[in-house]
């Protein structure tokens, strides 16, 4: 996967074992970008292309922008639809039997309530089980855990149940230590999962991150996992 923009010499590549960091050193082009980036994922238009094998693809569709650490948007359609296809899955296929046995039973008392109502009456019919766990907001959610333990969650959660999916983190590091960071990271080369820092300036550069700088001049200057920078021209 690829994240280009006119003004980045080459695109952000995600590599295996490697961790992309793009600081922003001038603070309008850090606003401007990460606006541009929260904007595209909603749906806008805005200068950012994402690509698979050198395919664009919607950012709309595949890109999620994180700014806030603590609360986690759980109820966007996209996730809600493929949590729910994943739901229905399991209760129609690995759970078949249970399913029929509940299905049945719902029926049963459903009936046995309309004998003792005493008068006419219906209700909907179709796959009872499915509808209850409808009712009961049978959702996905997050467990209270560590900050870092939630966001690793939360990335699971969408690189698990939605494909090619892209994370940009803002500012993660003023609000995650080295070793958080480092925890995390371990899952993001573990599950091979896209994920992009963006930071208005360089704090202290650990292991696995590349890292491309665009000062105050709008120069490019870039360090590898080796440390070493080099600037592009």
């Amino acid at each position: 996967m690829r994240l280009a923009h006119p003004q980045l010499s080459e695109p952000v590549k995600f590599r295996e074992n490697t961790i992309p960091v793009l600081v922003l050193e001038d603070p309008k082009l850090f606003r401007d970008w990460v606006f541009a980036l929260s904007e595209q994922a909603g749906g806008e238009a805005g200068p950012f292309v994402l690509s698979v094998n050198y395919e664009i693809i919607d950012c709309a569709d595949h890109l999620n922008v994180i700014r806030d650490f603590h609360d986690y948007p759980l109820d966007g359609r996209r996730l809600n639809n493929k949590f729910q296809s994943l739901l229905q899955t399991i209760m129609r296929e690995e759970l078949a039997h249970e399913t029929d046995k509940l299905q049945n039973s719902i029926a049963e008392y459903l009936g046995r309530v309309r004998v003792g109502i005493g008068y006419p009456s219906e209700n909907n019919e179709g796959e009872y089980a499915i509808q209850l766990l409808k009712a009961l907001k049978f959702r996905p959610s997050l467990d209270d855990d560590t900050d870092i333990e939630k966001l690793i969650g939360y990335l699971d959660l969408n690189a698990g149940l939605l494909k090619a999916q892209c994370f940009i983190l803002v500012c993660a590091k003023s609000y995650f230590s080295s070793a958080e960071l480092q925890e995390l990271y371990k899952m993001v080369i573990y599950k091979k999962w896209n994920v992009l820092l963006v930071e208005p300036y360089i704090r202290e550069h650990l292991p696995n991150e590349s890292t491309i700088i665009l000062d105050s001049n709008l120069c490019e200057l870039c360090t590898g996992v080796n440390d070493r920078l080099h600037s592009r021209q």
